[in-house]
């Protein structure tokens, strides 16, 4: 699960023209010729360009603040270089300013590859992406450059996981005193919310006590390790969209990840990657000790999606943007009963 910030965030505006892409294409790679032949949005602010001439054939452009688009040269350029992991990055060309001033547009080489199939994925991939994923965590552990990801990117640990769920308690009780804002949220919905949120409270000092325990030491965190966010080919594997980008203990981007995979390749991949950090000298912690971290980092995920969702609806209780958080929240609900990272041959006691 992604977490998405407040919905008056970067604003929407119509796909930019291909003469346009062309002209901020021309500044950012220094060529004369960059003729976009087709443009396709993939998501939000992501678009596929084709380019008539020259190297590379299409670029991908997407559009971010500055401060993540600069943090994402950091991570190319530096971080990554700096441990040997140069090549399990996103393949970026150039980053540019928006012409508009309020945004910047990072540029990457358009790969020849293929998003991980996230319900049929392919063992040899995800053998890779496991490798991948240790790797970058092992290797950034006691690096010194985790100092400045830690300045720059999203933190991520134990504070963190009190704050989320904090914040979202603190949300919800200002629900309470606002008629207004209770109309997108039914009784049953908002006690339903501070019931689970509180037990997650209730619940914390246990669960940090065993990350204490078993979680190893902070590392750099993909942050939103799904398969989407996973590009492979013939003979190489890449991380894309960093956008999350953090430090913290590597279950944050193992729990992501086994939530996302059919329950029948969680074991195979949870086995490999307890492996690799065994080899490097980490806690290995049993099955249901991931199992039942897993469940809190995800726990704590939506939590803070509840508390961006409250938050949409007090700043404006009316109209269709309220509607949606309303609507989301209730989405939230559902998916907090429903988190199961369990393989497919293990039964956990996680509550």
């Amino acid at each position: 699960m992604t977490v998405h910030k407040p919905h008056q965030g970067v604003r929407e505006t119509d796909g930019p023209s291909t003469s346009w892409f062309a002209g901020v294409l021309r500044q950012a790679l220094h060529r004369d010729d960059p003729t976009v032949s087709t443009c396709r949005k993939l998501s939000r602010h992501v678009y596929r360009l084709t380019l008539a001439t020259g190297r590379p054939a299409s670029v991908v452009m997407k559009r971010l603040d500055p401060a993540t688009a600069h943090r994402d040269r950091l991570l190319v350029q530096r971080w990554l270089p700096a441990v040997g992991l140069a090549d399990i990055g996103p393949s970026l060309l150039a980053t540019v300013s928006d012409p508009a001033g309020d945004g910047a547009w990072s540029i990457y080489e358009g790969l020849d590859g293929h998003i991980l199939d996230q319900l049929h994925p392919d063992p040899e991939e995800v053998d890779r992406l496991v490798e991948v994923v240790a790797s970058l965590h092992v290797r950034f552990a006691r690096h010194p450059v985790i100092a400045e990801i830690r300045h720059h990117g999203a933190h991520l640990g134990y504070g963190a996981y009190v704050g989320h769920l904090n914040d979202a308690a603190q949300a919800l009780t200002a629900v309470r005193s606002r008629s207004d804002v209770r109309a997108h949220l039914p009784s049953a919905l908002l006690a339903d919310l501070e019931r689970v949120v509180c037990r997650a409270r209730e619940d914390a000092p246990s669960v940090l006590a065993l990350l204490d325990r078993v979680g190893g030491p902070d590392t750099v965190l993909h942050g939103d390790l799904w398969p989407k966010n996973v590009m492979a080919g013939p003979g190489w594997l890449r991380l894309i969209d960093w956008d999350q980008l953090g430090v913290g203990p590597a279950i944050y981007d193992l729990s992501t990840l086994l939530l996302r995979l059919p329950r029948g390749s969680r074991r195979p991949v949870l086995d490999r990657y307890l492996g690799h950090i065994a080899a490097a000298g980490w806690p290995r912690p049993t099955v249901d000790e991931v199992v039942l971290l897993s469940t809190a980092a995800e726990r704590a995920r939506l939590a803070t999606l509840a508390a961006w969702r409250v938050l949409d609806i007090l700043e404006a209780p009316t109209g269709p943007v309220a509607a949606w958080a309303g609507d989301e929240l209730q989405s939230i609900s559902t998916w907090w009963k429903e988190i199961d990272p369990r393989p497919e041959e293990v039964t956990a006691t996680a509550r």
